[in-house]
């Protein structure tokens, strides 16, 4: 379902480069609606694993690797390599749509997981980011209240992926055991609080 949200999104950037606004609101309103059914399938999630099935029995695979020696590995010579656990941000979707609607974070945290990412995602991120983003492009327009609102709800269909995801995180991992951090190494709840707020704040 994401490719569906992200086509639209690179055919939309193409658009307003050349300043065609004639499909901007039907593109955005279909990026929500996409969204909002990423948030469907997210909740699916719980019908099929147990929280304590996660926790005991997926999770600990999933932690990072720490002073690891991967041999015939020639480009790390026989050292010790400490790797990041499987984290959704080594996913493309989420930082992709940040890129294109302009929603930017402190943290370098979803940066720095792009090394982790296969090379064409880590390029399409790049992509998206390159150029005005569609909220600099739709700030210009203010006075269009519809192409405003479409893009709002867009910026909020993308804080309650984060919130569900959050909700996941406190579900499957807070409630489970006493372990304060996610697989990709952050301390989750303030992670995820912060996202959520930089993501509520780039509403025009």
């Amino acid at each position: 379902r994401a490719g569906r949200a992200l086509a639209e999104l690179v055919a939309l950037k193409k658009e307003l480069r050349w300043a065609d606004f004639s499909m901007a609101t039907e593109r955005l309103d279909s990026v929500e609606r996409t969204i909002k059914e990423m948030i469907a399938d997210l909740s699916d999630m719980q019908h099929a694993c147990e929280p304590s099935a996660y926790y005991t029995q997926v999770r600990p695979w999933l932690m990072p690797l720490c002073d690891v020696i991967l041999e015939g590995v020639a480009r790390y010579g026989g050292r010790p390599q400490t790797f990041p656990g499987a984290s959704g941000a080594q996913s493309s979707v989420l930082p992709a749509l940040d890129a294109a609607l302009g929603i930017t974070h402190k943290s370098d945290f979803s940066l720095k997981m792009r090394d982790h990412m296969p090379p064409a995602d880590r390029e399409f991120v790049e992509r998206m980011q390159k150029g005005l983003s569609v909220r600099e492009i739709i700030a210009y327009r203010r006075g269009d209240q519809l192409l405003v609102n479409a893009f709002n709800r867009c910026v909020m269909a993308v804080k309650c992926f984060r919130k569900a995801h959050a909700g996941f995180a406190m579900r499957y991992v807070s409630e489970q055991g006493k372990n304060t951090h996610g697989t990709g190494g952050t301390a989750y709840k303030d992670f995820f609080d912060e996202y959520i707020r930089e993501t509520e704040t780039a509403q025009l």
